[in-house]
This record gives C-alpha cells, sequence and structure tokens, in this order.
C-alpha cells in the first residue's frame, strides 16, 4: 500500500462495536459494526493494538500515522482518538456504478425514440426506466425497480395481447 491511499477511517474500535455507532450500512446485513467487517471483509479490515503496527501492517510510515492522529487530537474541537486496539478499513475503491440518468420514456415505460415517439415494443424499468428523474435517499431506487418492473411487465404484456 502506498502513502497516498487513502483510508476510510482508522479509530479505537471498541465503540464501533455495536449500536448506535454502526459503520455502514450494507448489503444484507442493515447496520455493520466493525465485527462485521472483521468477519466478512478481511480484504480491507486491519487490527492492531498500535498506531505503530497499525501503519507496519498497511505499510506506512509509523511516524505519519501517529502525526496525523496527534494532529486530529489536537484539534480540540473533536472528541480525540483514545487508546487502541485501532482499526483500519480500505483501501476502498469507488466505482461509479450509475448516474441518476437513463433513457426518456412515457407514461406507460415506452422507450421514446426520436421526436419523443414511442419504439415499438421498447420497454425500460428500474435504473435505465427512470427518463432522467433523481431518486434520493435509501431504497427508493430498488422501490423504483420494482414498480416500474411490474407496470413496463404488465403494459407489454397488454401490447403483446393486443390490449391497449
Amino acid at each position: 500500500m502506498s502513502e497516498n491511499t487513502k483510508l476510510v477511517s482508522v479509530r479505537p474500535c471498541g465503540k464501533f462495536s455495536g449500536p448506535p455507532n454502526y459503520v455502514s450500512t450494507a448489503p444484507g446485513v442493515a447496520y455493520a459494526y466493525l465485527p462485521d467487517y472483521r468477519r466478512s471483509r478481511k480484504d480491507i479490515y486491519t487490527q492492531a493494538p498500535t498506531l505503530a503496527q497499525l501503519a507496519g501492517k498497511l505499510g506506512m510510515k509509523a511516524e505519519s500515522l501517529e502525526r496525523t492522529v496527534a494532529d486530529f487530537n489536537a484539534d480540540g474541537t473533536r472528541r480525540p482518538f483514545g487508546e487502541g486496539p485501532y482499526v483500519a478499513l480500505g483501501p476502498v475503491r469507488y466505482y461509479i456504478t450509475y448516474a441518476d440518468s437513463g433513457v426518456a420514456v412515457d407514461e406507460r415505460h415506452r422507450v421514446l425514440g426520436p421526436s419523443d415517439r414511442p419504439i415499438e415494443g421498447l420497454y425500460a424499468a428500474g435504473f435505465i426506466g427512470m427518463g432522467g428523474m433523481l431518486l434520493e435517499g435509501l431504497g427508493h431506487h430498488i422501490g423504483w425497480a420494482f414498480t416500474s418492473g411490474r407496470r413496463a411487465g404488465r403494459f407489454a404484456a397488454q401490447a403483446s395481447a393486443g390490449i391497449a
């Protein structure tokens, strides 16, 4: 790991081992705590009793990590780091998997082509069928996928049966 690799978090581990101090939300887990990461994400979970030992495991200079934590603690505006053991989560790589966009659709989820005319037999649902709609918040995308998928499927079935 290079000196420039960004870590998501380095924290004393006791506080983040149970409610209400979760680390993140995660699929299949809901609220994820450090024991969840220790068990299921060994690729990004590193623990050591001291900052120097943690830095060694991460391939960092101990002085750099210790100085960063000391600077953080000296700031006075935040709760300072306590004693170890310390946990590092990372490196984490973020890949852009989507941007709120999609193809233009009409009220029957038909994909619109030139001059906003429906393309025969082409329907869109879920992320692609958002038509530029912005969905904010946890669960909204999956809710839209279920709802629009059901509607698009019904409209496609009706069209294929000559109903509509």
